[in-house]
């Protein structure tokens, strides 16, 4: 993110993962209004498809998540 000017849209059903970079306290770092986080379940959510069509890469990652 440092070395280039790429966007990051992050789509999960939680952001505890990388609630770090999404605080305020981020601002101070040059990329930190480059990171979108949506909050969507990909299983039955629509929004999704909008999303991919807006992206020029996608990384799917499927992990369980800690209930």
């Amino acid at each position: 993110m440092a070395e280039t000017p790429h966007k990051v849209l992050a789509v999960d059903i939680c952001s505890n993962k990388i609630k770090h970079l999404l605080e305020p306290a981020e601002a101070s770092v040059p990329w930190a209004d480059r990171i979108q986080f949506h909050r969507i379940n990909v299983k039955n959510d629509s929004t999704l498809e909008g999303l991919i069509k807006m992206a020029d890469l996608e990384v799917f990652g499927s992990l369980c998540h800690e209930t």
